[in-house]
């Protein structure tokens, strides 16, 4: 196993295979075509609105990005820590979960095992057992999640206002949910949901930041980090799409994968 190098386009049917998959993984009936050129609109889009930021940066502050502040100098750093203010800054535009749900939420935070590190996504949000639904967890690999505003923003899509809150909401409705909605799965908008939840985290990244240095506005520019950060974020999801879509559907070669991201800077 693992020793084709092409992707699901140069197996038999792999393409009609391909767009099934896509079509049950997010829930939209767009097209192949539709959704690259979608994904190309949106790239270019983010793209110069994110070239707008670094020039306002610049004007702003007379130099090129410093990204310590965000990154070794964020003022939040214990996981717990992080959850509590995220909780606390989502009721800006979420209602508080102890609002939503009759019982007591709880999440236990952990490192994943060095031994796995290797093999586990960057975090993860586990599915409480049915006997003990708000039992949540949430597992961190260290090993490729660092600490500052990356920790902050994955927390966010992890647990609150992310996938925990999502899970925590559904599970505690009255009346109770319909067992046969536990059967089916909706990735495009779990996932969806916890990405939208992401980026608005960096908005409450920036809140932190600013009170932090007792100042406050957009002009701020840890503020304008956090938004190329996050512009940052968008064009890496998009460009994994239109690669997937690349590779999978319209039968691109290595090479021609590798011609695309070093057009992007990424030679590695």
């Amino acid at each position: 196993t693992g020793r084709t190098r092409g992707g699901l386009s140069q197996k038999p049917d792999g393409r009609q295979y391909y767009a099934w998959l896509v079509k049950e993984s997010t829930g939209s009936s767009l097209s192949m075509d539709q959704l690259y050129l979608l994904l190309q609109k949106q790239f270019q889009k983010t793209y110069k609105e994110m070239k707008q930021t670094l020039t306002t940066y610049q004007e702003l502050t007379g130099g090129t990005p410093d990204l310590a502040p965000v990154n070794d100098g964020f003022p939040l750093s214990d996981p717990t820590a992080i959850l509590e203010d995220l909780q606390n800054r989502m009721q800006q535009d979420f209602p508080a979960l102890a609002d939503l749900t009759a019982q007591t939420v709880q999440c236990d935070i952990q490192d994943v095992d060095a031994g796995l590190e290797a093999y586990s996504s960057p975090a993860f949000y586990m599915i409480p057992p049915i006997d003990a639904l708000m039992q949540n967890t949430i597992r961190i690999n260290r090993s490729s999640t660092a600490d500052g505003i990356e920790l902050y923003t994955t927390l966010a899509h992890e647990g609150y206002p992310g996938h925990l809150y999502q899970s925590a909401y559904f599970n505690d409705r009255e009346p109770v949910p319909l067992p046969i909605r536990k059967l089916f799965s909706y990735g495009g908008y779990v996932e969806g949901w916890a990405y939208y939840t992401e980026r608005i985290s960096y908005e409450y990244a920036a809140q932190v930041l600013a009170e932090a240095e007792g100042s406050l506005g957009s002009s701020y520019p840890a503020a304008l980090l956090c938004t190329l950060l996050a512009q940052q974020r968008d064009l890496q999801i998009n460009l994994f799409c239109l690669l997937d879509l690349s590779l999978h559907y319209y039968g691109a070669e290595e090479s021609e994968l590798l011609r695309s991201l070093e057009s992007f800077g990424l030679s590695e």
